[in-house]
């Protein structure tokens, strides 16, 4: 396996996480917009830590400020918040899911902005890998039952999907030319500050500064937000842009197991099947042999 499908993968892993932590921080009674702007808050502060540690320049090329926007307040700050709702409208299960749509629209739009080809091969890991998230999530088995969906909480799941397919294209220009640590944190920057106008911070700021909220964030943002964007950023110098994000729904196969093993939630042949159909992507994209970085004219 290469070093960029090594490191989406990674990412993933990652952000399979995430929903422990909403689940543990919505408990203490903060809203979907105070979770993400925790999120990115202590991503931030994480992330320019890391910088300032390395002894790495803060400045930025004037080119790069329309991918960051882009990154930072079209891409995360829409996505943590419409995935925030999804899952408060319809069921964490159901918000998975329609994440999970999400490498749909970049091999799409990779293909417009990039001219990335859409391969046999991208095809059928595609087709395995969505096929794979509805089984984990157990939005098939929803649809069989007949239980009742949220379409609000649908359309918010799918805006997150589309926010979180384009941090892949919107940082794919930055890639190789600006480092994953300085990408991340002005990405957070901008998108803490695009939620502050949403979220409580203006108006009851001491809730969010106590000893247990900062623990918290301060995993949240290192574990699930700061460390496996440096590793997603870092994998889009080494792959196809829609290869990665194919790479990175090992996140619903991650979360599942902390479900099992952690919340100590059900596990099922649905569940078993969908992991099976991911991995099975995974390792059909692994054995593809050409991977392409697009020029870029800064």
């Amino acid at each position: 396996m290469r070093r960029g499908e090594v490191l989406a993968l990674s990412a993933g892993a990652l952000w399979g996480t995430t929903g422990l932590f909403v689940r543990m921080i919505v408990k203490l009674g903060f809203t979907t917009a105070d979770v993400a702007f925790l999120r990115m808050f202590f991503g931030a502060l994480l992330a320019f830590s890391i910088i300032a540690v390395l002894r790495q320049s803060f400045s930025l090329p004037l080119w790069s400020w329309k991918y960051l926007l882009g990154t930072g307040i079209l891409s995360l700050t829409l996505f943590n918040w419409s995935y925030f709702q999804a899952i408060k409208l319809t069921t964490l299960p159901i918000a998975v899911a329609l994440l999970y749509t999400a490498p749909a629209f970049v091999v799409v739009l990779a293909r417009i902005f990039y001219g990335e080809r859409i391969t046999l091969r991208k095809s059928i890991a595609l087709i395995l890998t969505l096929t794979g998230v509805l089984l984990v999530s157990g939005a098939l088995r929803s649809f069989i039952t007949g239980e009742e969906i949220s379409w609000l909480g649908v359309l918010y799941g799918l805006l997150s999907a589309v926010g979180y397919g384009l941090y892949t294209i919107f940082a794919k220009p930055l890639s190789g030319h600006i480092p994953p640590e300085r990408i991340a944190a002005f990405t957070f920057l901008i998108a803490t500050i695009a939620l502050v106008p949403i979220s409580s911070v203006l108006a009851k700021p001491s809730i969010f500064f106590n000893t247990h909220v900062i623990l918290l964030g301060f995993l949240f943002g290192a574990f699930s937000t700061a460390l496996p964007y440096f590793l997603y950023t870092r994998a889009l110098t080494f792959m196809e842009a829609g290869r990665a994000a194919i790479f990175t729904t090992m996140e619903p196969v991650v979360a599942t197991l902390i479900g099992v093993f952690v919340l100590k939630e059900p596990f099922n042949l649905f569940e078993f099947l969908g992991i099976t159909c991911i991995i099975s992507a995974v390792i059909l994209l692994s054995l593809s042999d050409k991977v392409s970085t697009p020029n870029i004219d800064n």
